[in-house]
């Protein structure tokens, strides 16, 4: 009972007094006619007044809908329900858990997590297949927000695919105004769907931008050791050292080691206490060394690189331990130094 009251306080602004209903229309947007009958349980889905059963029955109803119900689904996911925003339904917890409905929830989030479900689903299993990938292809025009983008990239990430999707999803991740998370997200699934082909196209705007700090979420997306991103994780150390505080440098740098295969940590035997103020200063200093001493050779290797060579990695260090795998190693010897402690 604690737990439900907590959830109802949370949604509280849900609640407030908001805009008439606009349960009656369904957003315009391209694509084949809507069925009468899926026109009308995707306006009771979205109808604050309904009673919740009946928005149930209507969901599920619309599992089954055809393709062209995705326009009108996709023009609605970000949109207000009944006059509050999208977004402040999120502040929900325990959605979007269907059965928790039933429970006291307010409508406002039961209606934007119900959309998003039958959304998720069409975009995945609505047949036939040809009209479900024309009708996407159509949609990267009429994403109009990030969220609808976001939500493309998640639905072509593995079940929907095509030249004309390739070609949507390429020009978002080469769109040096989008936000990164964008760039990186369509980097992403441009490495998953096309078996390396644009492989080549991030790492080349990762390092040709690399001192844009949206460089980095774009490089991430990369796979593989190449010298233009192992510079760019060189210039993400140095904006960060610049201004970030030393245990987030120290992150930095150790993230920049494990690329390189370079130890920039302290050994496992060291007296230096793990992510002490000590600790934090030594790897930053070892990274700050090594940087010193090997920038021209990696900056060399970049552009070798840049002209299509191809460049191993000659800074690796032989038994080179990546410092997850080392704190995984420490984790484990807390674990086993306090079992011998509650045995004793």
């Amino acid at each position: 009972m604690r737990t439900r009251t907590r959830s109802l306080i949370v949604c509280l602004p849900l609640l407030a007094p908001a805009a008439p209903a606009q349960a009656g229309g369904l957003a315009s947007a391209p694509g084949a006619p809507i069925p009468e009958h899926c026109a009308a349980h995707l306006r009771t889905l979205q109808d604050p007044r309904a009673p919740i059963q009946a928005r149930h029955q209507a969901e599920d109803r619309l599992a089954h809908a055809p393709p062209s119900l995705l326009p009108a689904l996709f023009a609605d996911l970000d949109q207000p329900v009944d006059g509050v925003p999208m977004t402040e339904a999120f502040t929900c917890p325990a959605m979007p858990a269907r059965h928790m409905e039933l429970d006291g929830y307010p409508a406002v989030p039961q209606i934007v997590y119900a959309r998003l479900r039958v959304w998720k689903h069409l975009a995945r299993t609505a047949q036939p297949l040809d009209e479900r990938l024309a009708i996407l292809e159509q949609l990267f025009a009429a994403a109009d927000s990030d969220f609808k983008r976001k939500q493309l990239l998640q639905v072509c990430s593995r079940e929907n695919w095509s030249p004309a999707i390739e070609q949507a999803v390429g020009a978002w991740f080469l769109d040096r105004t989008a936000p990164c998370d964008l760039r990186s997200s369509a980097a992403i699934v441009l490495g998953q769907r096309t078996n390396g082909a644009w492989r080549e196209t991030v790492v080349q705007e990762a390092w040709s931008t690399r001192n844009d700090p949206c460089t980095l979420h774009v490089g991430e997306a990369a796979t593989g050791y190449d010298p233009r991103l192992a510079s760019v994780l060189v210039s993400r150390y140095e904006r960060a050292a610049r201004t970030a505080p030393a245990n987030t440098v120290a992150s930095v740098a150790a993230s920049l080691g494990d690329y390189l295969h370079v130890r920039f940590t302290p050994p496992l035997n060291s007296p230096i206490e793990w992510l002490s103020d000590e600790w934090h200063e030594t790897v930053i200093a070892n990274a700050r060394a090594w940087i010193d001493a090997n920038r021209e050779a990696l900056e060399a290797d970049a552009r070798r690189a840049a002209q299509g060579e191809t460049v191993e990695n000659r800074f690796a260090q032989p038994g080179f331990v990546p410092s997850r795998e080392e704190e995984a190693v420490r984790a484990r010897e807390r674990y086993l130094r306090r079992v011998r402690e509650l045995q004793k």
